[in-house]
């Protein structure tokens, strides 16, 4: 039965493509232009596409600069609240669309004070779904339960979670915030391998297709490039890794702004392997941060199979955000199936 399924499922996704017109199943380059979405008010609340550069990395000019991202602002009429959100517009499934960023996660909100959640999220929906877009496919950094008794649009919404770390403690309480195996694998690592901080995106991408390619997974190799290679985030990336007789065999990329941390990227060269490799560049990533003054780590992708017993050795504290997806009937049909 499940064979009878599958088969099916390739078939609605040929008839699906010959329609389309597209044969891709990735998300395209976004184009390069700002879309007028004119602006949209509720009550003290405005939308509007703005170019105005936030505090947050990804309402910088330095991370929309990369792939054509547009960012949109919200303000509330009668108070400083300033809201931001990074998003794209590319096509996926040969179908127009807005969809976060790669390596970012969550679009939004990018703000430290919302005075009315609920009014906010309403707003938003509705600019929403007053946009030419046949998928939506984004997340945002607001709690599901905030979604409860809003008009959703016919929008999908969904839970989703990341760990974040607070790094305001000395680095001994954060070491002894660590799970046990851990600590373990990083006090081995730390006798038997050598830290290198570095920024080496040769190196980096060798050890990402490394791992990506022993997982059979396509990764967003070229939007990595592009991050890599951009000038205006050279001041807030870094790069660490560890090595054995001056061979790299693990590393973490981390971007960051004045206030956090994210979790850009990591690779490791099985064949060279080590236990604690990956964690005494991580570890070494988070104490960084923590002399910088950074207040908060962000382990982003931390719902990845494979990762996510890896990011919560760490002691990181569990935080929903919620995800809101559109698509055509036909593709969330084809979705079902092959999940079946």
């Amino acid at each position: 039965m499940g064979k009878r399924i599958q088969a099916f499922a390739r078939f609605v996704s040929i008839l699906i493509i010959c329609f389309d017109g597209s044969n891709s199943n990735t998300k395209a380059a976004s184009e390069n232009h700002i879309f007028d979405f004119g602006l949209i008010q509720l009550k003290s609340l405005q939308f509007k596409v703005e170019n105005r550069e936030g505090n947050h990395l990804y309402t910088s000019n330095a991370w929309r600069s990369i792939g054509g991202k547009e960012r949109l602002s919200a303000n509330e009429v009668d108070s400083n609240t300033a809201i931001s959100i990074t998003y794209k517009v590319g096509t996926i499934k040969g179908l127009k669309a807005l969809y976060t960023p790669s390596f970012q996660h969550r679009i939004g909100f990018f703000t430290s004070q919302i005075r009315n959640e609920k009014k906010v999220i309403r707003a938003f929906l509705e600019w929403l779904s007053n946009q030419s877009f046949p998928v939506v496919d984004i997340s945002v950094s607001l709690h599901p339960d905030i979604f409860e008794n809003v008009n959703t649009y016919s929008f999908d919404i969904s839970a989703k979670y990341v760990y974040k770390l607070p790094l305001l403690g000395t680095e001994e309480e954060l070491f002894k915030g660590l799970k046990s195996y851990t600590r373990s694998n990083l006090r081995k690592a730390q006798k038997e391998l050598i830290l290198i901080q570095k920024n080496d995106k040769s190196e980096l991408i060798r050890l990402c297709d490394l791992t990506f390619d022993r997982q059979s997974t396509i990764y967003p190799r070229q939007e990595l490039m592009d991050i890599l290679e951009s000038q205006l985030l050279q001041k807030s990336r870094l790069d660490f890794f560890a090595q054995r007789d001056g061979v790299n065999i693990a590393a973490v990329s981390i971007l960051f702004d004045q206030e956090r941390a994210f979790y850009l990227i990591g690779g490791y060269d099985k064949s060279n392997s080590h236990r604690g490799a990956s964690t005494l560049a991580m570890w070494a990533a988070l104490c960084a941060m923590k002399k910088k003054g950074i207040q908060e780590f962000d382990f982003q992708g931390s719902m990845i199979p494979g990762v996510e017993r890896f990011i919560r050795g760490f002691g990181g504290e569990k935080v929903m955000y919620t995800s809101i997806q559109r698509y055509p009937w036909y593709i969330k049909l084809i979705k079902k199936l092959k999940r079946s």
